[in-house]
């Protein structure tokens, strides 16, 4: 039989009695049973050699704390303890040719004195022959060493005091601190445990400080921007070290702050080193001189310089006569061009360009040395044709010049989308009011000024304090000229805006839109 044949052996050297099973051998009756052909190949913390299996398990109970089965190989007389056991049915058992496993809780306590009253801790061992309740108890192993992220030891499983261990990483250059560490007898600890494996060092990202990082596997890295410069929003500045040494990836990047001038409209705030910013004017104001639009982002985070500076340029829509007989003196005439386009060339005529005529339809543009509001000779009237002056009183900075039926007021038209309170707030912010329009027909005059007017602007109207009793922001009862089926007061629309049809609506006063601003009225010259 195949099983007397592996017990036989025990037999001889424990001489004892023994009994058989299918799997294993109990050696019967006060001795604990065996798997043959198995063994824990896990948690194992100390290697005996030349004892016999008797005196393993013997090593084993003296280390009653730590030690809960153990591994036997008959030819080499070497025992193995166990932190764990072969748990429920054996399932962490895995065959072995030579040999066998044990759990030790299917031991009787052995004769060993005293040591079966001690309780030693999980580093020590109960020194049989020491009878003094006080110095029995004997240090003799180390814990399993505490091993970072990416760090092996060799040998694992032998923690034996005056043991000497070799930390290892996956690749040598991924190395830092001590490689050799000790099991030291007088604290049963490891020593030294500085060494780690850590990550080359992360990729040079343009304007970010350079640092000899040394982190640790499974540890991050957090990329910080030289003085000047600042992290793009939205992007991650941590990058991960991973295990073989390779950092996880990120877009982050380093970008300057562009920066602020008075006049202008900001399409982004960020730019990438290298990059460049050109600076467009707002959309009542106009670029003066000769001042280059673009600056260059430095890798200092500082810029280019430049004198390009927008200002306001006072003209005002006003009333023409097409059949007065007073003609207009032609400078020069352009066509195809922007409105702005033709405002700017005005202003840089050097012969003294007084008023303009512009068709909204085709671009048309006639420069006039006079302010007589009569068509050029030449000339042929058109639904599309406007008349701009410059008066004598300026408006305040960004603030232009404009007349609605026959009102002059100084405005300013706000791209940036609020809701309504920001809006009247963003205008008293310049001493100035929400503009109020009651009628269709200032809001045409608004869009032969702005004929790029955005489909919805807040004007200063609201029946928020009393349903459909409509006032400025004085408080003035108004009576705007409505658009078709306005107002319908859905969804809590309390706020006046021009619309996209060129009429008045209500609205939700906590959308966000532009708005327009205005200031004083002024006096335009005499014609």
């Amino acid at each position: 039989m195949r099983n007397n044949r592996e017990c036989s052996w025990m037999i001889l050297l424990l001489l004892m009695e023994y009994t058989l099973s299918e799997d294993s051998c109990k050696i019967s009756p006060s001795h604990g049973q065996l798997s043959f052909g198995s063994f824990l190949p896990r948690t194992v913390f100390t290697t005996k050699y030349q004892i016999s299996i008797y005196q393993c398990a013997t090593e084993c109970q003296l280390r009653k704390q730590r030690c809960k089965s153990f591994n036997y190989r008959r030819s080499a007389l070497s025992c193995q303890l166990c932190e764990d056991d072969s748990g429920p049915g054996g399932v962490n058992l895995q065959a072995k040719a030579g040999t066998d496993h044990s759990n030790i809780d299917t031991w009787k306590n052995i004769p060993s004195r005293h040591c079966n009253e001690r309780n030693c801790s999980w580093t020590e061992r109960c020194d049989p022959s020491n009878v003094d309740p006080h110095s029995s108890c004997v240090k003799t192993e180390c814990p399993f060493a505490v091993l970072k992220p990416g760090v092996t030891i060799h040998p694992s499983n032998e923690t034996a005091v005056g043991t000497k261990a070799r930390y290892r990483c996956v690749s040598e250059d991924m190395e830092r601190g001590s490689h050799l560490t000790t099991c030291l007898a007088s604290t049963a600890e490891w020593y030294p445990t500085d060494f780690k494996c850590v990550c080359k060092a992360p990729i040079a990202m343009s304007g970010t400080i350079t640092e000899d990082a040394q982190v640790e596997l499974g540890h991050n890295y957090t990329y910080r921007c030289q003085d000047g410069l600042i992290g793009r929003r939205n992007q991650n500045p941590t990058v991960t070290c991973q295990p073989g040494g390779e950092w996880t990836t990120t877009n982050f990047t380093c970008v300057c702050t562009v920066p602020a001038k008075s006049g202008v409209i900001h399409l982004t705030e960020e730019v990438e080193i290298g990059q460049n910013y050109t600076y467009k004017c707002e959309i009542n104001l106009f670029k003066k001189g000769d001042g280059n639009p673009t600056v260059t982002c430095l890798h200092d985070g500082s810029w280019t310089s430049t004198n390009f500076i927008c200002v306001t340029q006072n003209w005002t829509l006003d009333t023409f006569y097409p059949n007065n007989i007073h003609k207009s003196e032609v400078i020069s005439n352009h066509t195809e061009i922007h409105l702005l386009t033709c405002m700017q060339k005005c202003d840089k005529e050097p012969n003294n360009c007084l008023s303009f005529f512009y068709d909204n339809k085709t671009g048309l543009c006639v420069l006039s040395s006079s302010f007589q509001r009569g068509l050029p000779n030449g000339f042929n009237f058109s639904d599309g044709l406007f008349y701009y002056t410059v008066p004598s009183t300026s408006c305040d900075f960004q603030y232009i010049n404009v007349t609605l039926t026959g009102t002059y007021f100084c405005i300013k038209y706000h791209t940036d989308l609020k809701p309504f309170n920001e809006a009247m707030k963003a205008c008293e912010s310049e001493k100035a009011k929400l503009l109020v329009v009651t009628t269709n027909n200032q809001i045409t005059d608004l869009v032969k000024i702005w004929p790029h007017l955005y489909s919805v602007a807040y004007i200063g109207l609201s029946d928020a304090d009393e349903e459909g009793r409509w006032v400025s922001w004085s408080g003035d009862l108004v009576n705007p000229t409505w658009g078709s089926g306005q107002p319908n007061g859905l969804n809590n629309e309390d706020c006046g805006c021009v619309f996209q049809k060129n009429e008045i609506h209500d609205i939700n006063c906590n959308e966000l839109y532009s708005f327009i601003c205005h200031k004083n009225h002024f006096v335009p010259n005499p014609i």
